[in-house]
């Protein structure tokens, strides 16, 4: 006696679970599918942490978060100096800045931002935007005439020891856009490099004041 199969009704034909290709070949095809829109689904997840205005920004097809921000303030409170505003993913240690070192910075630090524009107050740091100039003459509060991009960089001992950065040659055109509500700051940015490619990021959150020594 012939042991009686489950099967299934499919436009109009049966198909007999377990020994039906068909069948088999139709599951997998839908499980393929389904994989498929998960990793469709992550991607564009991790793509919406920069386009949506979330802290970091995108190089090279790849997101970089930065949710730690700084702002680098002169400690003689100089008004000759550009200050730098700092976004990583790292921590500056002791709350101090001493400049080229390097040494300033948690060792889970593996990319980060530097704006150096010339208000030398954080309180001076209004809603605006900020316009990429390399030819500045008599700064001005609209100038932001230095910027640099690090990824994939590793730390010794608190130091750079190693990585990638975009610095003022590589940056054609860009600007920075700065809105401020209480405390909390958006930055919203966009520079092209002279090999035509994108930088694009934003950051949103406070920023921690650190006092420069450099």
């Amino acid at each position: 006696m012939l042991k009686k199969q489950p099967y299934l009704v499919n436009g109009g034909k049966v198909l007999i679970r377990g020994n039906n290709k068909f069948y088999r070949m139709k599951q997998l095809n839908l499980l393929i599918g389904i994989l498929i829109g998960i990793t469709l689904f992550s991607c564009s997840a991790k793509d919406d942490g920069v386009s949506d205005g979330g802290s970091g920004f995108n190089i090279y097809g790849e997101n970089y978060s930065t949710p730690n921000g700084y702002i680098f303030t002169p400690f003689d409170g100089a008004s000759n100096k550009a200050q730098a505003i700092f976004i990583s993913n790292g921590t500056v240690i002791n709350n101090e800045y001493y400049g080229n070192s390097y040494c300033d910075f948690s060792n889970d630090l593996t990319q980060e931002v530097f704006f150096y524009i010339w208000p030398t107050l954080i309180t001076e740091l209004t809603d605006g935007t900020y316009t990429y100039d390399l030819n500045v003459d008599e700064p001005n509060l609209s100038d932001l005439n230095n910027v640099s991009f690090g990824f994939n960089i590793s730390m010794i001992d608190n130091c750079h020891y190693g990585g990638y950065s975009i610095r003022l040659g590589e940056i054609e055109s860009g600007s920075l856009t700065i809105e401020v509500s209480g405390n909390t700051y958006k930055l919203s940015y966009s520079f092209q490099l002279v090999n035509d490619e994108i930088i694009k990021g934003n950051f949103k959150g406070e920023l921690q004041l650190i006092q420069d020594f450099s």
